[in-house]
């Protein structure tokens, strides 16, 4: 605790907000690092070469902390209320080279990290964008696209991550606002943290990484906001657990990735190409896709039944089939979940309809939408993943009447 001050609290880190701007630039952010499995080597420097050494605390009466500046409102608000780090107080360093702990972008602890999605409404044809494309949005020149919808009081934290040089195109709004406002004003897009996401929005790739996407390198994405810590290990562990933050606003652990594709059939043409080509054929460019999915849907409209014909492309008629060795085009791809609710499911009977199912069950593939009886065919398909829970419900009334499901047939 400083000198001449009244109050326990006057050189407390509430007062970082507050003597920010008389303290110059400083940039900041924290959250949780992890407690290190051991302790690291001694080394002479720190891996971070933007700042010399650390000055030793030992015997100090308090401990000096320093910050760069923008951060994270959820950093703020952590940091206000600390006031103590390992039993020492805290005073605010003006100076880095003078601090115990600094905390940057830079740090060598990894503390806090935040990452950013560009959204645009659901409706949207845009797919993906550049870095580059994103900058020209934000200063309002992009020809087809903004205005940039920002969550109000994270405006500097993004501008670091995008490094506009204006701001023609950028609209500050709370979050509930940035998602009525976007949907009313075509070409708008939006950034906001990636935990704020809600069905309505529909993520957009930048320079091809999509935090939606379960390959998604948050390194080698440019809208991840990192915080650091340059201190010993021992100071760098105490701060994470004081400062009480979650390591990260996306958390694979608590995401379910699930694609849903539209009504297949291996029928016809596409059999055909699956008898000349191999029965892997129709996969090999989607399979990527798939793959990387939790849970991958498809609907099948027909049958797999022995008594298939060969296919053949100028076969006419309306009367479709697989091939059961078809089938393992769908484990090749990873099929979790198959739709039932095609109206071809009994063009060749009940019976090869109920070994279908059978099939699947075999597989370890779920059905909905269709099913040994009208009960079954009724029962939505219930899912828990990674603690999400999801229902599949699947109907057709198109018809005709004989393929739907029966109290005492399938359908």
């Amino acid at each position: 605790m400083l000198p001449g001050r009244r109050s326990p609290k006057a050189w407390t880190l509430l007062c970082l907000l507050l003597a920010g701007a008389a303290l110059g630039a400083c940039r900041a952010g924290a959250g949780t690092p992890p407690a290190p499995a051991e302790p690291p080597p001694a080394k002479a420097e720190p891996t971070n070469t933007a700042f010399p050494p650390l000055p030793t605390a030992t015997q100090r009466a308090s401990l000096a902390i320093w910050i760069e500046r923008p951060m994270p409102a959820q950093v703020a608000r952590a940091l206000e209320s600390l006031e103590a780090l390992d039993g020492l107080p805290l005073v605010l360093a003006a100076d880095p080279l003078q601090a115990d702990l600094r905390l940057s972008r830079q740090g060598d602890w990894p503390l806090y990290e935040r990452i950013y999605a560009l959204a645009a409404p659901f409706p949207s044809l845009a797919d993906e964008l550049s870095l580059a494309q994103l900058r020209q949005v934000w200063e309002g020149r992009h020809p087809a696209l903004g205005p940039l919808w920002v969550p109000q009081g994270e405006v500097e934290v993004l501008r670091e991550l995008v490094a506009p040089q204006g701001d023609g195109g950028l609209r500050p709004a709370s979050l509930g606002e940035m998602l009525e406002q976007a949907w009313q004003e075509p070409g708008s897009l939006a950034l906001l943290p990636f935990d704020q996401l809600e069905p309505r929005w529909k993520v957009l790739a930048v320079d091809g990484q999509s935090p939606l996407r379960r390959g998604f390198a948050p390194a080698r994405y440019p809208l991840t906001y990192r915080l650091g810590v340059t201190a010993s290990a021992e100071l760098a562990a105490a701060l994470g657990e004081a400062l009480a933050l979650p390591a990260t606003n996306r958390d694979p652990g608590k995401m379910t990735v699930l694609v849903l594709t539209g009504v297949s059939a291996l029928t016809r043409s596409t059999a055909w190409k699956m008898h000349v080509n191999g029965v892997n054929y129709p996969g090999e460019r989607i399979r990527p896709w798939l793959e990387e999915a939790d849970l991958a849907h498809v609907s099948h409209e027909v049958s797999f039944t022995p008594s298939c014909p060969p296919p053949n492309p100028l076969r006419l008629g309306t009367v479709f089939c697989s091939d059961p060795s078809y089938l393992e085009l769908f484990t090749t791809l990873g099929v979790d979940i198959v739709e039932l609710t095609g109206n071809h499911v009994l063009d060749y009977g009940p019976e090869a309809f109920l070994q279908t199912l059978q099939l699947y069950d075999r597989a370890g593939m779920q059905t909905y939408g269709g099913g040994a009886d009208l009960e079954e065919a009724q029962r939505p398909l219930l899912l828990e993943h990674n603690g999400n829970r999801l229902a599949l419900l699947g109907c057709n009334w198109a018809g005709p009447p004989s393929v739907w499901a029966g109290e005492d047939r399938p359908g």
